[in-house]
């Protein structure tokens, strides 16, 4: 979760705040769902629809798995409003074969709004013991997961 929150900072130019982090064992999908936030002052949204407008990056790991990120922008921020843009990571790994009871590559997945005053990014991860390696959750899918978890996570002061 730490290592979401820097790549956030990094991303939106030094994003910075009172973090809030949680992490979910979802047991019967085989998934962590991480979230953090951050709740600051000053933030501009208009930042994360610029990121989010960059073509897809594509990066080898030490393990020489392929790792493709894109964005799916223009996401619903829900009736929280403001901006949310969903990324999605395709991995296709160098050892597919061990794998090949599904024949799929784990994709990866994040949505992440931004307003004024709060940022938060939810990310699914796939458990070790997962059997399935293709989880297939994509940003489309994971915009109304985020919406679900926004809506849990966000509180009136």
């Amino acid at each position: 979760m730490q290592q979401d929150l820097s790549q956030a900072e990094q991303l939106l130019d030094g994003v910075s705040g009172a973090p809030v982090m949680g992490l979910y064992d979802d047991t019967t999908d085989q998934m962590w769902v991480a979230f953090v936030g951050l709740n600051g002052s000053g933030y501009h949204p208009s930042e994360l629809a610029t990121v989010a407008a960059a073509a897809p990056v594509s990066t080898m790991d030490a393990l020489a798995d392929r790792l493709t990120t894109s964005w799916m922008p223009g996401m619903s921020g829900g009736p929280h409003g403001r901006t949310a843009e969903c990324q999605q990571t395709l991995i296709a790994e160098a050892e597919l074969s061990t794998h090949a009871a599904t024949g799929l590559a784990t994709k990866g997945a994040a949505c992440f709004w931004m307003t004024p005053t709060t940022f938060g990014v939810v990310t699914l991860y796939p458990q070790q013991n997962r059997s399935d390696w293709g989880f297939g959750y994509d940003a489309q899918q994971m915009n109304g997961f985020m919406l679900k978890v926004r809506a849990a996570v966000k509180q009136s002061r």
